[in-house]
């Protein structure tokens, strides 16, 4: 069953390109997810101003430090692990032109504890002079690498220029003191090209007198690469008779790349799971989405299953779950949840926040924004496994509470079972709570006639009567059968990859059955109360109950059929 996603909206007072969540736990107690925006109108006299704002929890305005209007609009940004803020803004033209330096890297610094954020504090160059006097180009990609609690690699690329002389490239640098770069290795893009989307992610832990391991992905419009030790590996092409352009990537280890595919005259998109020897997966999003704009994406702690959020033209979000693969089973796509109209104008970035603990459980939180102002975060539930110990036949308190957890966002494999009970639970909790209405029915009843003077030989006839239906319907034997009937077929449903409609019907027909059995509980308790027409009853109950298990029903085999 999808989990339930609620939403929050803020309209700022500029469009907004990027966006990046702080990962670090020094935060204060009132916002454990502040989020980085930043956008603007660009160099000119356009009359909307260029910002980068802090949100917080509640998307209020924690702190907001306005540019500079002769330079350009904030295009990338993201967080360090010590609180600080790097974003992409090109130098002011005339000063490009003139001098030849574009300080495109840019410093900010941000205080938790009161939700400020300090201004500009450190600017520079880092892209060749061949890359910077192109005419117009600027810095178009930052991303940092992610390793939960660290991540102190990014990387940046280049963008725009003309000709096929055009030198892009990407940098790879390493963090210093929360903002400062040094550069640690460059890739020089194909004369005529830029990288279309990038990402990189850090290998093991660094020390600070090594230089970092980390692999880069990035892509060409028809092309992915993986960039490890000095060298980049095309890991796939889009060849004849396939065609579609690809748009975005994420790295969601150092060999394995979540990527998706704009199709021709955006007539849809389609996501693929990629390593260097193998595709895993290639399916279609939903049908509405055209071309997608933007993507983010997480893989859970346990690394057994990612969680890729997924911007439209259509401005609507997908979110969907992929369960990776194991040694029996490969790589599964599972549709969370697709959410419409999530902003007025086209979504320009999408950024996953690092899941976090409180009292109710683990969630996590998806950043969307728009050129036309507006912000979107949902709040998403996860669920939760503790990996035990399996050598152990017991775990004590203090080794339970260090075990690792696993994060899901749906239901991982191997829980069929939990699924199926789940079903059956849901009946016999109906059959536990029309009990107690019985209960309170006949104790009413006798309350009333006994002030209406009641003779007593009545009264025990009524507590006779109720007895009877508590034997005959909680539990007997046909009941609890009919409930081990639907924990079998729910089994089937969840272990086969296809239903057919033969196997459906039978689950249909348990789920009939099922209702029925209530339906009749609920009449002999309405005849006993007395005050409840009976027929009407019968169909409440079993409208009811039927839709409950149908549900459940419909959530394992849609969940199935989306395979």
């Amino acid at each position: 069953m999808a989990p339930s996603i609620t939403s929050s909206k803020v309209t700022l007072k500029y469009p907004i390109f990027c966006a990046d969540f702080f990962d670090s736990d020094d935060t204060d107690a009132s916002n454990k997810w502040p989020l980085a925006v930043a956008g603007g109108g660009g160099q000119g006299r356009s009359g909307v101003g260029n910002r980068i704002t802090i949100l917080g929890d509640n998307l209020q305005s924690l702190s907001e430090v306005e540019l500079s209007r002769e330079e350009d609009s904030v295009m990338s940004l993201c967080t360090t692990p010590d609180n600080g803020v790097l974003a992409g803004i090109n130098s002011a033209s005339e000063k490009i032109l003139s001098t030849g330096v574009n300080e495109h890297l840019r410093g900010f610094r941000y205080f938790p504890k009161n939700g400020k954020l300090e201004g500009e504090i450190y600017r520079r160059q880092v892209f060749s002079n061949s890359t910077v006097k192109v005419r117009d180009s600027y810095q178009r990609l930052l991303r940092r690498a992610r390793r939960r609690d660290e991540g102190q690699v990014v990387a940046l690329a280049s963008g725009g220029g003309s000709g096929k002389e055009t030198v892009n490239e990407i940098i790879i640098g390493r963090i210093h003191d929360s903002i400062n770069l040094s550069v640690v290795e460059r890739v020089n893009m194909p004369p005529g090209s830029e990288a279309v989307d990038i990402d990189i992610i850090e290998e093991d832990e660094m020390e600070q007198e090594k230089e970092p391991k980390y692999a880069l992905a990035y892509c060409h419009p028809k092309d992915i690469f993986l960039h490890k030790a000095g060298a980049s590996q095309n890991i796939y092409t889009v060849s004849p008779p396939a065609a579609g352009s690809f748009r975005a990537l994420r790295l969601l280890s150092p060999t394995l790349v979540v990527a998706t595919l704009n199709l021709p005259s955006r007539s849809g998109a389609e996501i693929l799971l990629i390593t260097p020897t193998e595709t895993l997966l290639r399916k279609p999003l939903h049908k509405g989405i055209k071309a997608v704009t933007a993507i983010d994406a997480y893989l859970f702690p346990g690394a057994r299953q990612a969680v890729v959020a997924i911007a439209g033209a259509d401005m609507a979000i997908e979110i969907v779950a992929i369960d990776l693969p194991t040694p029996t089973r490969g790589a599964r796509l599972r549709s969370v949840k697709i959410i419409n109209s999530v902003h007025p104008f086209q979504i320009t970035k999408v950024a996953i926040a690092q899941p976090r603990k409180f009292p109710g459980g683990w969630e996590t939180r998806i950043a969307t924004t728009s050129i036309g102002q507006t912000v979107v975060v949902f709040t998403v539930p996860l669920i939760s496994q503790i990996t035990l110990p399996s050598t152990a036949a017991t775990t004590s308190e203090e080794e339970e509470e260090e075990a690792p957890e696993s994060l899901f966002i749906l239901p991982p494999r191997g829980a069929k079972r939990t699924l199926a009970k789940s079903i059956a639970a849901t009946a016999s909790t109906v059959l536990i709570s029309l009990g107690l209405v019985i209960i309170t029915a006949i104790i009413l009843q006798i309350v009333f006639v006994y002030r209406g003077g009641l003779p007593d030989s009545d009264i025990s006839s009524i507590l006779v009567r109720g007895r009877e239906i508590w034997q005959n319907y909680l539990p007997d034997a046909e009941t609890q059968e009919v409930l081990r009937e639907v924990n079998r077929e729910q089994e089937v449903l969840i272990e086969h990859e296809h239903v057919d409609g033969k196997r459906r019907k039978k689950a249909e027909k348990e789920v009939e059955d099922v209702a029925e059995v209530v339906k009749d509980f609920v009449a002999d308790a309405a005849e006993v109360a007395g005050e409840w027409v009976v027929e009407e009853s019968r169909k409440v109950a079993g409208g009811v109950v039927k839709g409950m298990l149908r549900g459940a029903v419909e959530d394992v085999v849609q969940n199935i059929m989306r395979v």
